[in-house]
């Protein structure tokens, strides 16, 4: 994927594929036309664009969270309950599980690399957590020189209360690293989750996507 990066913005200059964004405020003194390229949804990270005239709608607000770098709490994870670190040739079963996750038992089926495709990346790992053989849930790390990054945790719905989100979010967490981890969630149940593991609340982030609204700019509007 193609892009730019400044100090004040990072924009994509291809489409992204589908659920990645287009644009990411890095700097509170970001304005519109740092990000108003962008080809998907935008970060506007610190709450301060206007983007309607831009062919942009607020489309939501996610909640941000930060967990300090320490050990996490041991537990025992649910006997029945195996989580791997799945290689690239799993990660079409890391997929299908976190489509069915976060669509529902009525998601209906896709191409495999929709979402995921294998990631050469040694930063990123995808956790895969399974039950006699069958996954049921899924979550994913990604290490910075700062940071663990935590994203797209999810349980299918027939195996949701059995502590099993809380399991792969210990994994996830890497707290062997000295990093602190943070993650975004808009599901008050899921922040209840990561508030018992030492997360806090730390601020919210409008996220902008391409809308039927007013354009200062009708010869750029994108379709």
């Amino acid at each position: 994927m193609p892009w730019k990066r400044d100090e004040l913005a990072w924009v994509a200059l291809a489409r992204p594929p589908l659920i990645y964004l287009g644009g990411i405020t890095l700097s509170e003194d970001a304005r519109e036309e740092d990000v108003r390229a962008a080809p998907a949804a935008i970060y506007d990270s610190w709450g301060r664009l206007s983007l309607e005239p831009h062919g942009f709608e607020r489309w939501r607000i996610e909640r941000w969270y930060v967990r300090p770098a320490g050990p996490v709490a041991a537990a025992p994870d649910p006997p029945e309950l195996e989580i791997v670190a799945a290689p690239a040739e799993e990660v079409e079963e890391f997929e299908a599980v976190s489509v069915r996750g976060f669509g529902g038992e009525a998601a209906p089926p896709i191409a495999p690399g929709t979402f995921h495709i294998p990631n050469p990346d040694r930063r990123m790992t995808l956790w895969l957590g399974r039950i006699a053989g069958t996954p049921v849930a899924a979550a994913m790390s990604y290490e910075t020189d700062l940071a663990v990054g935590i994203f797209g945790v999810t349980t299918i719905e027939p195996a949701r209360g059995r502590g099993y989100a809380a399991a792969m979010m210990r994994r996830a967490i890497l707290d062997g690293s000295g990093l602190p981890a943070v993650l975004n969630t808009d599901s008050p149940v899921a922040a209840r989750v990561y508030e018992r593991l030492g997360f806090r609340h730390v601020g919210d982030c409008p996220q902008w996507r391409a809308g039927p609204v007013s354009r200062t700019d009708p010869d750029e509007v994108r379709t």
